[in-house]
Formats: structure tokens, C-alpha cells, sequence
């Protein structure tokens, strides 16, 4: 199911792969844009429910501090405020349950365009491996694809199957190849704005959550050790991001940036319509006088 899954996505970026003239960077970007596009409704459906849950806040505030000391009360007066107010604390986890297996397989097309973008058996990747002379890996197929394109075709007619080579520059980025941590040089951009990316994006996602909230929930929120916990998580993950995308073939980091562009583009006018709707909202005006 999710080798079928791959196959057609890796066909999606094909079609862009030539639809762009044969410009593997150009195919990232309209393969994210379309995927992004997909996915739209259930970040939309998500950001829906962190609004409804900004609403019944207040009121769940209130239970918690009323029955601190009683959770089996705080948790039926809990469910009881949910259905009261007909806000389903799952609807926000089911888009992200969605999203996960999504992202993964995306992953998988993108380390391995031999297996889903040309569609090669593994025996054909393996004879590829041994003309090449190099050790293939889970994630190494773009640094394969990249180095096979560089024997020429004299050699590549040896094959037992016709190799179309991937053109991985990219406005003089050769995606194909790995960044080094030993050498400078102009493919320590990937790495460094893959890491960029990374850092905006979650602040961007903090800021408007905090945007949100009152003076007092701003100041719980500090106190709160699982808040802690993610702030201290999105200071690590840029230096996470950066690390890999030294680690594997720079299309891998390529992809992550206009992951995180297209990502930033869509939450700003998902949060901009979310706004609205709790600007003129009854319950978080009421609320902020409060």
C-alpha cells in the first residue's frame, strides 16, 4: 500500500521533472506547491480546532482551577464543557495523524528517485550501484542518481535497462551532492536556510498562538513545564535540521526550505481569516475584557 502510494507520488514528481524542462530543483518546488495544496483542508481543518479551543479556554481555566484537586471531577466537568460547547478534542489530532504517514512517504519520494521517480527494480539499482562504485543506502539514491549522470553515456549504455539521467543544478546548486562541514562552499546555503526555515516557521507558530492569549494565560503558559518543553524543542530543531541537511544529498535540504516557505505562506492567511473570526467573536471579546 505504501510502496503504491510512493510509486504515484514519485510519478507526481516526474511529471514536473519534465514539465520543467528537466530541472530536478524546479520539480521540488511544483511537487511541494501541489502536495501543500492536498494537504490544505486538514491544516485548515487543525488551526480550526486550536480557534475552538481558544473559546471554551476561559471556561476550562476555570475548571482547573476549581477542581485541582479532584481529576476525576475535573475530567467529567471537562467533557461536559466539550460537548456543551460541541468542540471535539480529537478534531485537532486527527489532521496531524493524517498529516504524519503523508509527510513520511513524501520523504521516501524525495531520498529515493530511482526507485520512485524512474521507477527501477532494486536488482536494477543494485547493477546501477556496481557501475557507479559506490555503497547505495536507504537515503544515497540522489547522491547514486548524481554520480551515475557523471559516467557519460558510453558507459551508462552497459546497463541492462535504459538510465535516464536527473539533472540536479539547480542555478549553479548541484542538489545531487552533499554538503561538507569540511569544505565551504556556495552548498552551505542549503543547510544554513534549511535551518532558517526551520526557525521561523516555529516562531512564527508560537507567536501567533501567544497573539491569542491574555496577559494571565501568557503568564500560566510559562509556568507550564510542556510549553517549556516545546520552546526549548523549537531551539533544537533548527540545529537538528541543519545537521541533516549536511548529512544527506542537498535536494533532501532543498526540500525541507520550500517545505517550510510554502508552510509559513499558508499559515499566514490560514491565521488571517482564523483572526478575523475571533476578533468578532462574542466569547474572545468577552473574554479580553475580562
Amino acid at each position: 500500500m505504501i510502496a503504491t502510494i510512493c510509486g504515484l507520488f514519485g510519478k507526481l514528481l516526474n511529471f514536473f521533472y519534465g514539465f520543467f524542462g528537466n530541472n530536478y530543483g524546479w520539480a521540488l518546488i511544483g511537487f511541494t506547491f501541489v502536495i501543500n495544496i492536498i494537504i490544505l483542508p486538514l491544516s485548515i481543518k487543525q488551526q480550526k480546532s486550536t480557534l475552538e479551543m481558544q473559546k471554551i479556554q476561559p471556561e476550562l481555566s476555570k475548571l482547573q482551577t476549581k477542581y485541582k484537586n479532584d481529576k476525576e471531577k475535573l475530567n467529567e466537568e471537562t467533557m461536559k464543557l466539550y460537548k456543551e460547547s460541541g468542540y471535539n478534542p480529537m478534531s485537532g489530532c486527527l489532521p496531524l495523524l493524517i498529516q504524519l504517514p503523508i509527510i513520511l512517504i513524501l520523504y521516501q519520494v524525495i531520498i529515493k528517485p530511482l526507485s520512485y521517480m524512474q521507477g527501477l527494480t532494486a536488482s536494477q539499482i543494485a547493477e546501477l550501484t556496481k557501475l557507479v562504485g559506490s555503497k547505495v543506502t536507504a537515503t544515497s539514491e540522489v547522491t547514486l542518481a548524481a554520480n551515475a549522470a557523471k559516467l557519460g553515456a558510453e558507459k551508462l549504455s552497459t546497463l541492462s535497462f535504459n538510465f535516464t539521467e536527473i539533472n540536479f543544478n539547480f542555478f549553479g546548486l548541484d542538489l545531487g551532492a552533499t554538503p561538507s562541514f569540511k569544505v565551504f562552499g556556495i552548498l552551505w546555503l542549503i543547510p544554513i536556510l534549511a535551518g532558517v526555515t526551520t526557525y521561523l516557521l516555529s516562531w512564527y507558530t508560537t507567536y501567533q498562538s501567544q497573539s491569542r492569549m491574555t496577559e494571565e494565560e501568557k503568564k500560566k503558559n510559562k509556568e507550564n513545564s510542556s510549553a517549556n518543553q516545546m520552546q526549548t524543542m523549537n531551539k533544537i530543531m533548527p540545529l537538528i535540521t541543519v545537521y541533516f541537511a549536511f548529512s544527506f544529498a542537498a535536494g533532501i535540504g532543498f526540500y525541507w526550505i520550500i517545505n517550510n516557505v510554502f508552510r509559513f505562506i499558508q499559515q499566514y492567511f490560514t491565521n488571517m481569516l482564523i483572526n478575523k473570526k475571533i476578533n468578532n467573536d462574542p466569547l474572545v471579546i468577552d473574554k479580553r475584557k475580562k
